[in-house]
């Protein structure tokens, strides 16, 4: 039985991500998706949680679906994709499918190898004071204009295909034999109900469950419906808040190597909490060109959960099974000992090796965080209960 993974938010699942499942199951037997966790790479709170998530997946197609878990799923997309093209090959997943501005593989590919080259990291050393100054970003795009044939540099900058060139720079720098499937993005242009995450979320906050109701398959919308009536949906404002008022109170001497909040970031933050009146304007007064307001963001969360810098360079050390459906079960069945990660499906259970335990722990304690996030607030301890989604 061959698998086909892919690593992604669906924050909130939308008629894209179905598209891109439909080409999945084309090609493989599986179809595995490596999910965010309750926090996304915007630094932000998921508007539903990885389980909730997990079943939309499934009612769209997913035949099992694991976690991948903080802070990797909230990090920067080097970190990203490092750890989420690894959950995918631990799997035993043959492809990994993205989707992108070109369906052009050897594209990525080029782009991939260029940014895990030698020549990459020795020119990108040689522009450390651009990257403080013009922002990593910019810097990374700029050497690799240097790396790269022009017919590649208009695949630099989107969103999407800087995570795809990501993807391939981890295969490679691992010596990875995993197939790449770039699959062209399908936007509201070409069809009217095809709706970003981006514009869901907007509406999904000023209009309510209803606005899901054109640009979400049915049974997901069904599965959104559910949560959000019993009040298990994230109010993003309210992550916020708790990190402007825990940057309100620390001061620059206890300011540690805090993951993305190095080059004087979380200094920056700082600053500007303690000068403005909410998180809104916080952001505002600590913004420059060299800092997106992700980036911002990711710093805040990941000091208020005191996560060290060297977390995020770890390998991942566990697969959470979130959903399976009678093919994913049967895949695991059949293949679980060949998986290269111990399959954790009772989170309640804490891994044995410490390493894994102490990567788990800091999972857990970001989902006692997140049920602050929710409309209706459960106990601390409520992630821990959840079982996987088996579909029918």
């Amino acid at each position: 039985m061959n698998a086909a993974a892919v690593i992604c938010e669906c924050n909130p699942l939308h008629f894209g991500h179905q598209y891109l499942l439909s080409r999945m199951r084309e090609e493989a037997d599986c179809v595995i998706a490596i999910l965010s966790g309750n926090f996304v790479q915007r630094g932000s709170a998921a508007v539903f949680d990885a389980y909730t998530r997990a079943e939309a997946l499934a009612s769209a197609g997913a035949d099992l679906v694991f976690q991948l878990p903080f802070p990797f799923s909230a990090a920067s997309a080097q970190y990203f994709a490092e750890a989420g093209t690894s959950l995918a090959e631990a799997a035993g997943a043959d492809t990994l499918f993205f989707g992108a501005s070109s369906d052009d593989p050897e594209r990525y590919r080029r782009i991939g190898a260029a940014l895990a080259s030698d020549e990459f990291n020795a020119a990108f050393a040689e522009h450390k004071c651009d990257a403080v100054r013009n922002g990593p970003a910019r810097t990374r795009e700029s050497v690799l204009r240097t790396l790269l044939d022009a017919r590649d540099h208009d695949f630099l900058r989107m969103p999407n295909d800087i995570l795809a060139s990501e993807y391939c720079a981890a295969l490679c720098r691992r010596g990875s034999v995993m197939k790449t499937r770039p699959i062209l993005r399908v936007g509201s242009t070409e069809i009217p109900s095809y709706r970003c995450a981006a514009l869901l979320r907007e509406r999904l906050a000023a209009e309510g469950i209803a606005a899901l109701d054109s640009a979400v398959p049915e049974t997901a919308a069904a599965v959104f419906r559910r949560a959000w009536e019993s009040g298990a949906v994230a109010d993003d404002r309210i992550l916020q808040e708790m990190a402007y008022r825990h940057l309100r109170l620390i001061s620059l001497q206890d300011v540690g190597e805090s993951a993305e909040g190095n080059g004087g970031l979380l200094e920056r933050l700082i600053a500007a909490s303690a000068s403005t009146a909410n998180a809104e304007y916080m952001y505002r007064r600590a913004s420059a060109h060299q800092y997106t307001n992700a980036r911002l963001r990711r710093a805040a969360l990941f000091s208020l959960l005191s996560v060290p810098a060297d977390a995020l360079r770890e390998k991942v050390r566990y697969l959470l099974l979130l959903s399976a459906s009678p093919v994913g079960c049967a895949y695991l069945s059949g293949h679980r000992r060949d998986f290269t990660l111990p399959v954790i499906t009772k989170p309640s259970v804490v891994p044995d090796d410490p390493g894994t335990a102490a990567q788990y722990g800091r999972a857990v304690y970001a989902d006692r965080l997140y049920t602050l996030c929710l409309h209706t607030v459960p106990e601390a301890g409520a992630y821990l209960r959840k079982t996987p989604y088996i579909a029918p």
